[in-house]
């Protein structure tokens, strides 16, 4: 028969300590998960948010400069990815955008947690205004003479990030924090929608 020697009382505190501090970790880890899944969420918001700053500024060079040599003072606006052409944008933001004319792979990847797009339509005028407009024949309906409007949306609403952020020509930077209300969006909402949906971003 073999006596088993009782663990010395130093041994057994420090063993005890382990085992509480090892309860108490646990006990911590959701909540430090939930933290910095909400800080990831944040820093995803504020990337977006410099990227559709980018966006604007992006636009304003594209007219002021010509870049696209049709002779016409106006902005790109068939899509989001062909900013890339030009140098105006990175690799990164052109394969985030949902609906490119011409993909840069096989599929949209999210930049940061979030998708971008070149909207299709301005529904704060009436009529409401195609920015997809005809500027010179031979590009066809890929510019605008004074309108544009981008949006981006969370790859994973309320997971890669929070509100979805619209801005136009204006630099006016809106958001949405109502999944219902704004997901899938392709217009610049109504003055009705801003009012309903839609806050000052920043």
């Amino acid at each position: 028969m073999v006596l088993k020697r009782p663990l010395s009382p130093f041994v057994t505190f420090f063993l005890g300590v382990f085992v509480l501090s090892a309860g108490i970790g646990l006990a911590a880890l959701p909540v430090w998960l939930h933290q910095r899944a909400q800080e990831r969420r944040g820093e995803n918001e504020r990337t977006a948010a410099a990227v559709m700053k980018s966006l604007a500024s992006a636009q304003a060079e594209f007219w002021v400069r010509d870049l696209d040599g049709n002779g016409i003072q106006d902005y790109w606006t068939g899509d989001l990815a062909g900013l890339y052409r030009w140098g105006l944008i990175d690799r990164a933001t052109a394969m985030a955008d949902l609906r490119p004319i011409v993909p840069l792979g096989p599929r949209p990847v999210p930049r940061n947690g979030y998708f971008f797009s070149a909207l299709h339509v301005d529904a704060s005028v009436d009529p409401p205004e195609s920015y997809r407009q005809v500027t010179d024949p031979a590009s066809g309906p890929v510019h605008n003479r004074t309108r544009f409007g981008f949006v981006a949306i969370p790859a994973e609403f309320r997971v890669t990030g929070l509100p979805v952020i619209v801005i136009n020509e204006g630099n006016a930077m809106r958001a949405c924090r109502e999944g219902d209300a704004c997901l899938g969006l392709r217009h610049w909402p109504s003055d009705d929608e801003f009012r309903s949906h839609w806050s000052t971003y920043g």
